[in-house]
């Protein structure tokens, strides 16, 4: 059989022998691709984007797909704070074999299709320097816009998604628990806690201290030594754990429309993966993405819509929510990491929330060298935060600098 190929010349090797191969394994008898470099403004700094789209006849007619790649940078990388070889490592884990996984735990229970946890695409050309995934957004999917408060019809699909995300963990460590302690025990948090990594976080806060004023600033200089209670968060084994998403932003959940509704969410990005608090997900994902008149109207019924999903998934499982996650200890986990949800706000926000001209690209600048400006919208989120952490007793009402215990890390 023969193959008549036309690829353009400007795009790497290895990604060009990728394209032939699928374009073979998809039964393209002639073709032709479009390839394109994506530099979208905030939504990747771990390698270079590349959208595909395949053209062609097939031995039963035409045929199109499209697809998406993530590659390691072909330079240098200015980051010090965490692996590239590790980070693609477990997200290459994540589609190509967990998610299979998932897939089997969840067909044998007969869970109904539409209750599913699913992963996009991952074609088997993906490997440690590059993964290739479906593209979705050509299927009608869509990011949230990072600048942008959730909506509640959005936040819903996303918690119900991640409390499934959840329980399949525990349900792979009741199923096959060695195959649990050997794959997923041992995913500690990615991010290393050196040098590099304590002037990022020095840098956001002063960068947020400077841009707030009265009571706000006197508020957050209270806490100015909390790097070390970042670090005992993300590595707390005193209390539940499961595999996290470790990434659970807005803008890594990809949402269809129906009638102008939500309809269904596929989250993406499983480089940070890693078995913690799940708890810390859900803070990450809320004062990430959320403002306080939206907390104040919605934040305890997405509490209870997270546990409540994660019952009814495991009842699928014949598996007692009360013997792996009940709500005592949910609601607790929740208040005694609740500061985490001041630390995402701080340390991330700058970065999310960044102007265009300022988003980060670690390509070409150290994270411990990296500026940024707070802007407006840094501004009032914070400013909404402090004001939600004063109603919750975590500030006091005051402006005194004793509003939470020191931590001695920077």
């Amino acid at each position: 059989m023969s193959y008549i190929i036309d690829i353009p010349n400007t795009i790497r090797d290895h990604l060009k022998e990728h394209i032939e191969n699928i374009a073979k394994s998809e039964g393209f008898l002639k073709y032709k691709c479009d390839v394109q470099k994506k530099y979208k403004n905030g939504t990747n700094f771990l390698g270079e984007i590349t959208e595909v789209e395949i053209i062609g006849e097939t031995i039963i007619g035409a045929k199109e797909i499209h697809i998406f790649v993530k590659t390691k940078p072909s330079v240098g990388s200015n980051i010090k704070l965490l692996s590239i070889n590790d980070v693609y490592s477990r997200e290459l884990y994540a589609y190509k074999e967990l998610s299979e996984t998932y897939k089997q735990l969840q067909e044998e229970a007969n869970v109904p299709y539409e209750e599913r946890y699913t992963f996009i695409k991952c074609y088997e050309e993906s490997n440690i320097d590059t993964i290739i995934l479906e593209d979705i957004a050509k299927l009608g999917y869509e990011n949230w816009n990072r600048l942008e408060i959730i909506s509640i019809d959005f936040a819903h699909k996303c918690i119900k998604q991640l409390a499934k995300f959840h329980a399949l963990s525990f349900v792979l460590e009741k199923e096959k628990l060695d195959y649990f302690n050997c794959n997923i025990k041992l995913l500690k948090y990615p991010f290393i806690f050196n040098d590099e990594y304590v002037a990022f976080l020095k840098n956001m806060y002063e960068t947020c201290i400077n841009h707030l004023e009265g009571e706000y600033r006197a508020k957050l200089e209270s806490v100015r030594d909390i790097c070390e209670k970042y670090y005992q968060f993300v590595n707390n084994s005193s209390v539940i754990r499961c595999l996290c998403h470790g990434d659970y932003r807005a803008m890594n959940i990809m949402m269809k429309y129906n009638n102008g509704e939500p309809s269904d969410v596929i989250p993406l990005d499983y480089q940070f993966i890693f078995y913690g608090s799940p708890v810390i997900d859900i803070l990450y994902f809320i004062f990430g993405s959320t403002d306080s008149n939206f907390r104040r109207e919605h934040l305890e019924n997405l509490k209870k819509l997270y546990h409540e999903t994660m019952e009814e998934f495991l009842d699928y499982f014949k598996m007692d929510i009360n013997l792996y996650f009940p709500r005592k200890e949910f609601d607790k986990s929740y208040e005694e990491s609740l500061e985490f949800g001041l630390m995402v706000a701080v340390w991330y926000l700058p970065v999310n929330l960044a102007d265009s001209d300022e988003v980060l690209d670690l390509n070409k600048t150290s994270l411990a060298e990296a500026s940024f400006s707070a802007n407006e919208r840094v501004k009032a989120r914070l400013e909404d935060i402090i004001d939600d952490f004063t109603v919750w007793g975590v500030f006091k009402t005051d402006t005194t600098t004793d509003a939470l215990p020191d931590t001695k890390c920077m």
